[in-house]
């Protein structure tokens, strides 16, 4: 988890941006178990109807009866039921760095005031009512669906930078995004934009325990950019896999089945909303009255074949939901191949540098001032280190 180390001050007036907002947000059941379960220590139970989950009873973990009950319909959240969810989790738990994401599930997209959206990437309303991102060559490089979120906003933006990052390290030998990067800037100032926006939704001082204090968005600020900052990173080695750059040493669905059944849990494979898809899964305790224990989302690979797989971003998802569940933890990190733990120890180093090389900043200075990474003499171009274009 983020630690409150960084400057915010310097980094908050580094970033601009803000948007209106309207129209309805809807969140997938998955997505939003996953986002509470990573950031809040509590018990959720879920009522099901033919595979789909109809409500989810939110404990306290101390407290079994105090508690709320979350309803959802089709395989969505509405956003009135998330900023429910919010206004219980601030009055039950500890504020959590995932706190602005679940704001952000219930905050809609619009896409005639998109707010910040980085250089190169476009947006192009299509007949469905979704939005196409596009890159400066007018190719489709990632999709918003009708209804959605500034969360998957923010999802399918961050995808397309960091499979713009690739391109640019496929011919180096470079294994992830170097820090300060062009894409890492453009990611901190749309999360700030998003942030701004969604302290403007009714309801939204509850994020901040009804202090809506300049420091208190600051620190929200921080841990949304840092947490979205490692999702681009674990983005480019997707991409780089993808790309037949890197060797597939991703976590197969399959070996996550074999670790719950060893640990007497249930693996579930769940559609979304396809029903001919499985796009997400959930770990339930069928010895605790079907408890959730974790719930996430499953990938497929490009190039085809129905081995489900789990992205790195989201084997991070899944970890922070087993904090509390010592045997199970241990049981997954120990299927995590040296190559993906050595991946998440980079990530982690990247953003920290870029963290704390940002926060420095000046960012009323000249544009061309001296890059602090830098260890030659004179000047760097903006978006260059030492080892030159980024």
């Amino acid at each position: 988890m983020l630690k409150n180390s960084w400057s915010v001050t310097a980094l908050a007036a580094l970033l601009s941006g803000s948007f209106c907002l309207s129209a309805m947000a809807q969140t997938p059941v998955s997505k939003f178990l996953e986002v509470v379960k990573s950031g809040w220590q509590v018990e959720i139970g879920t009522r099901t109807r033919e595979g789909q989950i109809e409500t989810m009873r939110i404990a306290k973990s101390a407290n079994a009866f105090d508690f709320i009950d979350v309803t959802a319909n089709n395989g969505v959240v509405e956003n009135s039921e998330v900023w429910k969810a919010v206004k219980f989790l601030s009055e039950v738990a500890p504020a959590s760095d995932r706190r602005a994401e679940l704001g952000l599930l219930a905050t809609p997209f619009d896409a005639n005031r998109p707010g910040s959206i980085p250089e190169g990437l476009r947006l192009r309303s299509e007949p469905d009512g979704s939005n196409t991102i596009t890159d400066d060559r007018g190719s489709a490089v990632g999709r918003i669906e009708k209804g959605a979120s500034v969360a998957r906003k923010e999802e399918v933006v961050v995808d397309a930078l960091a499979k713009r990052a690739a391109e640019g390290l496929i011919s180096g030998p470079a294994k992830v995004l170097p820090a300060s990067s062009r894409e890492m800037i453009a990611t901190a100032r749309m999360i700030d934009a998003d942030v701004d926006a969604l302290t403007a939704e009714p309801g939204a001082d509850q994020l901040l325990g009804g202090n809506a204090s300049d420091s208190q968005i600051a620190q929200m600020k921080v841990a949304q950019t840092f947490f979205k900052l490692s999702n681009l990173q674990d983005a480019v080695s997707n991409a780089l896999v993808d790309k037949g750059v890197k060797a597939d040493k991703r976590m197969l669905a399959t070996d996550l089945v074999a670790i719950c059944r060893k640990n007497q849990l249930t693996l579930q494979f769940v559609s979304s909303q396809d029903p001919n898809k499985i796009d997400s899964y959930r770990i339930v305790d069928p010895n605790s009255e079907n408890q959730l224990v974790a719930a996430g989302t499953l990938s497929k690979p490009l190039w085809g074949g129905d081995k489900l797989f789990l992205k790195t971003e989201d084997l991070r998802t899944l970890q922070a939901q087993i904090q509390d569940k010592m045997v199970l933890r241990n049981a997954v990190e120990s299927e995590i191949s040296e190559d993906i733990r050595w991946e998440l120890d980079a990530s982690d180093s990247e953003v920290k540098k870029f963290v704390e090389t940002e926060s420095k900043a000046d960012p009323n200075s000249d544009p061309d001032r001296k890059d602090p990474n830098s260890t030659e003499g004179g000047k760097a171009n903006p978006g260059e280190g030492p080892s030159g274009p980024r």
